[in-house]
């Protein structure tokens, strides 16, 4: 017997299937995981292609679009597209993930799902306050700075350049937005029930919430899960987290660490991510004894005559360690000096900053794809959603099946469709300096 879980939405409808829409790899596993931690069965799938097939034996089924970098026309196809095969198969609970730094296509996937999906307004809350990620008067901040003023606007595929979440929508969106402030949702029910019929009113269908604070989030859910309001909730897994608590549900078959079994096999840990948090995981990490770190150059990948060669020398310093039973941190140069001089070769070379990230993020997925099938590793840690989605490709993986998380925000779970090979992503931000170090700790029974 699956679970019967219950949306307390007022409806008194109950659903026994949730579907989670997410732009990119990493955060559809980083929000999955909030329900797999609370014994719900959920699977991150790649495609939609056998959708029916992939939902039947879970709960929460989480679909990685990977629309975020892609164009505001593609993106709105994907997601209309995979909302569309939802609906025909039955779903109406639809949890839409966004990055909890604005990255990608936020307003246009909401389009798509609202064009589809027969929802009163959207509930917008990017937060996540136990990640440094907050909103305030409509403002969006990592770590008490303005979205628009850290790394995050120098990102080379979706950069962020607007801190001011409804004026970020303004240009992503035909709904019109409006905004409940921090004041209002401390000031209690009566005051957030007053400015949702006001917003309402004025035919607003994109309500963003101020959340300093989990009990920020926690009041808002309180108050709108007891309404008869059919809303479409947009956030993190920060929001994710919270709604994951009000689901009511009983099952047979709950998920444990049982499923987990301590490795003695070496573990690759695979990076392609540019964040400065990821920079210093990855420079802590090959201080350690017993880590072998190989850096791929950049450069070299965008250069014809040196990409086989680069290629074929990452290949064999891998091989050779991990038959030495050493763990690998397998990662690509990301100082800021090499970024700048890659971002110039790719405009000599007279291509997207896109083009350059996939080339360099695809040689990763080579490289690894070449390695994991060679060598029986213990685990796969992936950081940054394109370079888990080109990994994952290349493996001919389908997806992935949750187990729980590592840390906040890091799951942990099996490939399907690839030897249930243990699996870890990390958003490129997430985490702290000790994380991999932690990880791998745990891995092999040591913590």
């Amino acid at each position: 017997m699956g679970v019967n879980v219950k949306i307390p939405t007022g409806s008194g409808k109950i659903m026994d299937k949730i579907a989670i829409i997410a732009d990119d790899l990493t955060g559809a596993s980083d929000t999955g995981v909030q329900f797999a931690k609370k014994g719900l069965k959920t699977s991150v799938i790649f495609d939609i292609d056998n959708l029916y097939e992939d939902s039947k034996d879970t709960d929460i089924i989480v679909i990685d679009t990977d629309s975020r970098a892609i164009s505001p026309f593609e993106a709105y196809q994907k997601v209309k597209e995979t909302s569309q095969k939802l609906k025909n198969i039955g779903y109406t609970q639809i949890y839409k993930k966004i990055d909890s730094t604005l990255r990608g296509n936020l307003g246009i996937e909401i389009d798509a799902i609202m064009d589809v999906f027969d929802f009163d307004f959207a509930v917008i809350a990017p937060a996540f306050p136990q990640m440094g990620r907050t909103t305030v008067e409509g403002k969006h901040f990592l770590y008490g700075k303005p979205i628009d003023q850290t790394e995050i606007s120098k990102d080379p595929k979706s950069p962020v350049k607007e801190s001011n979440i409804l004026s970020l929508l303004s240009y992503q969106t035909k709904r019109k937005s409006g905004l409940i402030t921090i004041n209002t949702i401390r000031s209690g029910e009566n005051d957030i029930k007053s400015k949702i019929v006001e917003l309402l009113k004025k035919n607003v269908q994109l309500i963003v919430v101020d959340s300093e604070t989990d009990d920020d989030l926690e009041i808002i859910l309180d108050y709108l899960t007891t309404t008869n309001y059919r809303i479409l909730w947009v956030g993190s897994a920060g929001l994710a987290n919270l709604l994951a608590n009000k689901i009511s549900f009983f099952s047979s078959t709950i998920i444990s660490d049982e499923n987990l079994v301590f490795t003695e096999n070496p573990i690759l840990v695979v990076s392609g991510s540019i964040s400065k948090i990821t920079r210093q995981q990855i420079s802590l990490l090959i201080a350690q004894p017993n880590i072998i770190g190989i850096e791929m150059n950049p450069l070299k990948i965008l250069n014809e005559e040196e990409n086989k060669e680069e290629i074929d020398r990452c290949y064999d310093e891998i091989i050779k360690a991990l038959k030495r039973n050493k763990d690998v941190a397998f990662f690509v140069d990301s100082s800021p000096e090499i970024v700048q001089k890659t971002k110039e070769v790719g405009e000599l070379l007279k291509i997207s900053s896109e083009e350059v990230s996939h080339r360099i993020v695809d040689a990763l997925g080579y490289i690894s794809n070449r390695v994991i099938n060679e060598v029986q590793l213990g685990c796969v840690i992936l950081t940054g959603g394109d370079t888990a989605k080109a990994v994952c490709k290349y493996l001919g993986a389908r997806g992935i099946k949750l187990i729980k998380e590592l840390e906040t925000g890091i799951p942990i779970g099996k490939l399907i469709g690839f030897r249930n090979l243990l699996t870890i992503t990390k958003a490129g931000a997430f985490g702290t300096e000790e994380t991999f170090i932690n990880i791998i700790r745990f891995l092999k029974g040591e913590n």
